[in-house]
């Protein structure tokens, strides 16, 4: 067998094996091919150890021959007669599905099951794609459940007398042949990516998940960990840490802690679909944007379908949390599926005031967002800031080193309190407002003002002056004089910022000088007050 571009790792591999004639690879030559110089190490390594063992008792040889013999699998693979090998070499590295760190960690998991093995492997398809909705992979992974008369809350818990299913679920992948490699081949290095449509099962709503499998993995067994009385995870709360958040479990977990584990993963994966905001686009939408879809039965399909929502309160303080702090661990959730899971809120009102509390809580911990969220779970942060000391620190100019939380916190602070302030707002632009990601703090009085109109700098760089927009949003202002801002803003179809709002329509009728900025912002920190302090 001759690969054309691995020479070298032929070579050495024929030198190493007594091949006769065969000569083995320079050092400098080993130390320069990214293909064998791992080989090499790997090599040198082996025999050293090796050698080591010389002398050595022969129980401990014997040890490694026997692991060496149970673990070490040799597979031979026989090709048809004049396959062009270095196509079907191509093939097999490209032409399947990437191996995920959580593909990895289902077979360890699995590898724990005496029986009902694929009664959980199903539980697991259904909960891992992110990118459509749980009763969407329920009814591919478990067709024969009667989807005519079950309702949606009959989905919050696993029950194998509603789920039956056949063996082995469907949707299971199956791997490829070695002929049915070899009858691809000569189209695999031909094929070109092209964008399909996705196969949306005729509903009304496409979704994309605002986090990935291993997360939502890693927030679950954090919320099983406290539900068993145990400590949190060592690690960072981070998708990459996958299977180091589970090495521990997997090392001394029964089968029947296993089965516990998937099953609370399928609570939490219920009550995320719920309650936790997804990207949408609906068939006469161009554009996704956040929201939650709800679910209803429908009569005509005979099964249980989505419709997107209006807006929200609870959809734009979830926006608010899902574009500040740490977006790559969005520790919220931990606390907020953890408290659902258990207790199964159904009232919108109900999940709204929860999550209040929790993004309350975590917004003043003294503790590591980390800490306060498996705290959260089940009690309260007992150490926390008061919110006079955030409103303090809010009202020392701080200019762009301001925290942007608590500007989105502020425009969360303000949509909740709209109807209070209904007479600054345009209708159609706040049905069409939504918090979204900003990371960019503009001087509302610019810093180099276009004709040299200067303030102070304790106004200047004051919060009561500042805004977070986006970078698009901040560049088209730039360094306009105030009024022509004021005017911009007015012209555009939707708000860029609700604090913006207040500014250019309550302050309208006043020069933006250093008392109307104080006076802004003396306003703007007690709203903020007020929600924490008035519950």
């Amino acid at each position: 067998m001759i690969f054309a571009v691995r020479e070298n790792v032929q070579a050495q591999l024929a030198h190493w094996a007594g091949v006769t004639n065969a000569q083995a690879v320079r050092d400098k030559t080993i130390q320069c091919d990214p293909y064998l110089r791992p080989l090499y190490n790997a090599y040198v390594t082996l025999r050293s150890k090796f050698e080591s063992l010389q002398g050595a008792p022969i129980e401990r040889i014997a040890g490694l021959s026997n692991f060496i013999h149970q673990h070490v699998k040799w597979v031979n693979n026989l090709v048809p007669q004049g396959l062009d090998l270095n196509r079907l070499f191509i093939t097999m590295n490209t032409g399947g599905v990437q191996l995920e760190q959580s593909d990895i960690l289902k077979a360890a998991l699995l590898r724990k099951m005496s029986q009902d093995r694929h009664h959980y492997d199903a539980i697991w398809q259904a909960c891992e794609n992110m990118n459509n909705y749980f009763e969407r992979n329920l009814r591919k992974v478990f067709p024969n459940a009667n989807w005519g008369r079950l309702r949606y809350d009959e989905l919050a818990t696993y029950d194998r007398g509603k789920f039956p299913l056949e063996k082995p679920a469907r949707g299971t992948n199956v791997g490829m042949s070695i002929a049915e490699l070899a009858a691809t081949s000569n189209r695999a290095t031909e094929k070109k990516f092209v964008e399909t449509k996705v196969n949306v099962d005729d509903t009304d709503v496409y979704c994309r998940s605002i986090i990935g499998f291993p997360l939502l993995l890693i927030h679950a067994f954090r919320i099983f960990q406290k539900r068993k009385g145990q400590t949190d995870i060592e690690t960072r709360v981070i998708d990459s840490q996958l299977n180091r958040c589970f090495s521990k479990f997997l090392e001394t977990a029964a089968e029947r802690e296993v089965k516990e584990f998937l099953r609370c993963l399928w609570e939490v994966r219920y009550q995320f679909d719920r309650w936790v905001i997804k990207w949408v686009r609906t068939d006469i939408e161009s554009e996704e944007h956040l929201c939650l879809a709800a679910v209803h039965f429908d009569k005509s399909k005979g099964r249980l379908s989505r419709k997107a929502n209006k807006m929200t309160d609870l959809v734009q303080l979830e926006s608010v949390r899902n574009f500040s702090g740490e977006r790559s661990a969005q520790y919220w959730l931990t606390p907020f599926l953890g408290y659902l899971s258990v207790e199964k809120l159904t009232k919108l009102s109900e999940v709204e005031e929860l999550l209040e509390e929790i993004d309350d809580q975590l917004s003043l911990a003294t503790c590591t967002q980390k800490e306060a969220s498996f705290i959260l779970i089940d009690d309260d942060c007992q150490n926390l800031r008061d919110i006079d000391e955030v409103c303090e620190e809010l009202s020392t100019p701080k200019g762009t080193a301001f925290e942007h939380y608590w500007f989105q916190k502020l425009e969360y602070v303000l949509w909740r309190r709209r109807q209070a302030d209904v007479h600054l707002f345009d209708p159609d632009k706040l049905d069409a407002y939504r918090i979204t990601s900003k990371n960019s703090i503009e001087h509302v009085h610019p810093r180099n003002e276009k004709y040299d109109s200067q303030i102070g700098d304790e106004s200047l760089h004051s919060f009561g002056n500042l805004v977070l927009l986006s970078p698009g949003e901040n560049s088209s202002y730039s360094n306009k004089p105030v009024p022509v801002k004021r005017e911009d803003f007015r012209a555009k179809p939707r708000y860029d910022a609700l604090k913006l709002a207040h500014i250019f329509e309550k302050k309208k009728q006043e020069a933006w000088d250093a008392n109307t900025i104080a006076s802004h912002q003396k306003d703007m920190l007690q709203f903020l007050h007020h929600h924490y302090v008035d519950k």
